[in-house]
């Protein structure tokens, strides 16, 4: 795809024709998505595992631990990666978004056959929607500091993480009842490529 640059600082319109020239909807978008996908893997994480799986809370809480570990790991890799892409975050993006789709079906073919995979898949899944979360909120943002739009930009990524958390964390509970947790992985799954496809229909800047 073409790189382009945000409009220009005496853009006209307020901030909602700024979101809509500058297709920053899309990144909104995807944050909804992912953050409804990373908030509620968080929240119901420890529930998943030990009704699932069937196992002790001393198991559930050593594999929770894990999560932080392979977050920083993950966190290192997605800068150096954006490096290598010249920080252009659409594609460490979508690469990590990637990395989640992989990761998520790793853990479905693995529940209730091999803890130790399902376990490192699981916080493989958050790690990656942990590097999508920062190239979102952080990262592409600053692409509008010439817009001076910069705080506005991570205000809506923000509210939109936050509008994908408030509407899956009560929606999984609400639908564990009648669709088990092999139906709940299922939505977390086609939340994970609804990420992938929005972020390759994101639009391309380059920082100045």
């Amino acid at each position: 795809p073409s790189e382009v640059q945000p409009g220009a600082p005496h853009e006209k319109g307020g901030i909602f024709l700024f979101i809509i020239r500058s297709r920053l909807w899309i990144f909104a978008l995807v944050c909804i998505l992912q953050g409804s996908v990373k908030e509620s893997l968080f929240l119901w994480g420890p529930t998943f595992f030990s009704e699932s799986q069937n196992i002790s809370m001393e198991q559930v809480l050593f594999i929770m631990s894990l999560v932080p570990l392979m977050n920083s790991v993950a966190l290192v890799l997605g800068g150096i990666i954006n490096k290598f892409f010249k920080y252009q975050e659409k594609y460490t993006l979508v690469l990590f978004s990637i990395v989640a789709v992989f990761s998520i079906i790793l853990l479905r073919l693995s529940m209730g056959v091999n803890l130790t995979v399902m376990s490192f898949a699981f916080g493989g899944l958050l790690a990656s929607l942990f590097v999508v979360n920062n190239m979102l909120t952080i990262y592409i943002p600053l692409n509008f500091k010439k817009d001076q739009k910069v705080s506005s930009a991570v205000g809506i990524m923000d509210c939109s993480v936050y509008i994908g958390a408030a509407i899956a964390g009560p929606l999984v509970g609400l639908l564990i009842d009648r669709f088990g947790w092999t139906g709940i992985v299922n939505g977390w799954t086609g939340g994970c490529v609804l990420v992938v496809v929005m972020g390759m229909l994101s639009k391309n800047y380059k920082k100045p």
